[in-house]
């Protein structure tokens, strides 16, 4: 069967169609906030100084939030879906054939 999955961000400030969502880090914790351009272009100014003194840092090894888990299954559908539009035939759960990820990774 078939499925068809549409996800429609909508602006968290404004209300109006977001094109994109953002995450970022403040004191220990994480953050997701979906916006459209205009707003995406905003925030990104307002952090511009900051960012431009900053460090950046990499996260730690073995301390998976959330987050990363929540965007790696987003991710792994992501794959799934491409996979089955490709001819290729993914398994509908568990892991992805490291095949499927090289050829998915080469397409993009």
């Amino acid at each position: 069967m078939a499925r068809k999955i549409h996800v429609q961000l909508i602006d968290d400030i404004s209300g109006e169609d977001a094109q994109e969502t953002l995450r970022f880090s403040l004191d220990g914790a994480d953050y997701e906030i979906d916006l459209a351009a205009e707003s995406a272009a905003g925030f990104r100014a307002a952090l511009a100084p900051f960012l431009a003194h900053g460090r950046r840092v990499r996260s730690v090894p073995g301390s998976r939030s959330t987050r990363a888990v929540s965007s790696s299954r987003e991710e792994t559908q992501r794959i799934r879906e491409w996979a089955m539009a490709n001819g290729y035939s993914p398994n509908s759960r568990g892991r992805i054939s490291q095949d499927i990820k090289k050829a998915y990774d080469d397409a993009h």
